[in-house]
């Protein structure tokens, strides 16, 4: 009986249990991660859209602009990079960094909460068991995006300016972040909303203190962080071409807020972009539409109570907000219409909408309900986390499509390639499906996963010509189109006629039509030596024919 009361009567602090859960909840997120990235989900076209400017760059080529309208940090493309190149090229290797950078944001959550909420409050319970759970940290754990880095990211520099605010007069932490600028602008794009935050809380904080200590560590924070904001906009893949520009403009649209000489089509626009997919925790957009409104009334709360408690820190953590609705009025940087670009809020939003969701538990009476809100709460939550393992165990696919599209790349260039030699006319001929562009017809998808099932392909060997005959014949494999349709490809045929005689076209559909991306379909083009061609290497007693690979390359640079 004294175990659960007290000499008194009263009933024992609840801190500990809640401490003790908090840890519970960390353990379950990175579980939750782990199982996420260990499923191997099959890449959709989102992820190798960007995966496909790995395939053949060399390391100096990183910084020129990116296939497919994509742009990436830096730093997070050259990590990429070079785990491709030390491990291979596959989904796992791939997926590899945002996996770390996921796990690693569980405990740098959990010691943010600690440090703003404070340890063993309902506030910090629910603000960890929120980020442990939620869908889309979830998910952007296992894909090939840096969208994990921008979590991982807004964490660190978080963590560090928060224990700052707390004792301004150890100015350890200002350096530790200056030192830390090229870093984190290299991998994350949206460190520039954060670090535009920490640079106006800094200035008022040196301002109302005027320490020539203190002046000097944020001297050096604000000039790394102007050179290295400075390197990351002067780089190549930060700028598209105007079509680009214009494309993505358009595809955002709705992520750009409208005239301010309109203020009622500017508050509706500002109603939905803070009550959709920007607040969409723990489900995402797509789920339980009313959630995202309890979050951001949480937010608002929250921004309240703890506004009265530490409005520095309060600033800190709304300030990116502001800079980020600025960035959409320029049309530079989307807002409100997708969580995933937001990954960099995540952490502001969850906190203080658990500071306010914890105030509205607090309100509830009679005082026996108020006492288990909090844990009733935190035990909904850990369901809705068992659900999202066993959702990711039955599901391990993002759709059905790119689950079909890489069975059957993996049979296809397995098991055709058994008595055969598969050529590929894009990548060992150099000749694009699309002459002019070959964007936007699958062959993102296709050529990442010629490369993972392909196992010449991995090993980046020629093609065998000698070893073509007529038990062995030469398969041309072109994506979704025939070969009537691809001029240099029927130019190649035809000035090897005297070598190769063209038996069968054959096409084998890989996937069903989206609407994310087309079908896509495998011409094969299947040739036999002819007979000059046979004579001509018995003749050379196994002279290897005109087809090696230095004359290979010749003919097609005069083509």
């Amino acid at each position: 009986m004294r175990d659960a009361v007290g000499s008194a009567g009263e009933e024992l602090d609840p801190k500990p249990t809640f401490s003790r859960a908090v840890i519970g909840f960390m353990i379950l997120g990175i579980v939750l991660r782990l199982v996420r990235y260990l499923q191997n989900y099959p890449m959709w076209c989102d992820e190798t859209m960007l995966a496909v400017n790995l395939l053949d760059r060399h390391w100096n080529e990183l910084a020129q602009p990116l296939a497919y309208r994509q742009v990436c940090p830096v730093g997070f493309l050259a990590l990429e990079w070079a785990i491709v190149y030390l491990l291979g090229f596959s989904e796992l290797t791939l997926r590899f960094f945002p996996v770390v950078c996921a796990v690693a944001s569980v405990p740098l959550f959990g010691f943010l909460a600690h440090r703003v909420l404070g340890g063993g409050t309902g506030a910090n319970l629910l603000a960890v068991a929120l980020f442990a759970v939620s869908e889309p940290p979830i998910r952007y754990a296992a894909e090939v995006k840096p969208y994990s880095s921008d979590l991982l990211v807004s964490l660190l520099l978080l963590c560090l300016t928060v224990k700052w605010l707390q004792n301004p007069t150890r100015v350890r932490q200002l350096w530790i972040l200056a030192a830390m600028m090229p870093l984190v602008t290299g991998i994350s794009l949206p460190s520039v909303f954060l670090i535009g935050s920490i640079v106006a809380v800094g200035l008022h904080e040196v301002l109302a203190r005027r320490e020539i200590k203190l002046t000097k560590a944020f001297a050096g924070l604000l000039a790394a962080a102007g050179s290295s904001v400075a390197l990351m906009f002067t780089l190549g893949q930060y700028h598209a071409s105007p079509v680009d520009r214009d494309y993505l403009i358009r595809f955002w649209k709705g992520a750009f807020p409208p005239s301010w000489h309109d203020p009622m089509a500017l508050a509706g626009w500002l109603l939905r972009a803070h009550t959709g997919p920007l607040f969409a925790y723990p489900h995402g957009a797509n789920r339980l539409t009313w959630l995202p409104t309890l979050i951001f009334g949480g937010f608002v709360v929250g921004i309240v109570l703890r506004g009265r408690h530490n409005p520095k820190v309060v600033l800190l953590l709304v300030s990116p907000f502001l800079l980020a609705l600025l960035a959409a009025a320029l049309r530079r940087y989307p807002y409100g219409m997708s969580v995933r670009m937001a990954q960099f809020l995540m952490p502001s939003i969850l906190l203080l909408a658990s500071a306010g969701l914890a105030w509205f538990a607090a309100q509830v009476r009679p005082l026996s309900v108020e006492r288990l809100a909090i844990p009733g709460l935190a035990v909904i939550l850990i369901g809705s986390g068992t659900w999202r393992l066993a959702h990711d165990l039955g599901n391990p696919e993002r759709t059905p499509w790119d689950r079909t599209a890489r069975e059957f790349a993996r049979w296809f260039w397995n098991e055709l390639s058994v008595d055969a030699e598969l050529v590929c006319v894009r990548t060992d001929l150099g000749i694009p499906f699309r002459p002019g562009q070959w964007a936007y017809d699958g062959a993102d998808q296709y050529l990442c996963l010629q490369r993972i099932y392909s196992h010449r392909h991995q090993q980046k060997r020629p093609p065998r010509w000698d070893a073509v005959s007529p038990t062995r014949p030469l398969r041309c494999v072109l994506l979704n189109r025939m070969p009537a349709e691809v001029p240099a490809f029927l130019n190649w045929i035809e000035t090897r006629r005297d070598r190769y005689t063209l038996r069968e076209v054959r096409t084998y559909p890989a996937t069903r039509g989206s609407q994310v991306e087309p079908a896509q379909t495998y011409v094969v083009c299947e040739f036999v030596p002819t007979l000059r061609a046979l004579a001509a290497r018995w003749i050379g007693g196994g002279r290897r024919g005109s087809d090696s690979n230095a004359q290979k390359t010749n003919d097609l640079d005069r083509d």
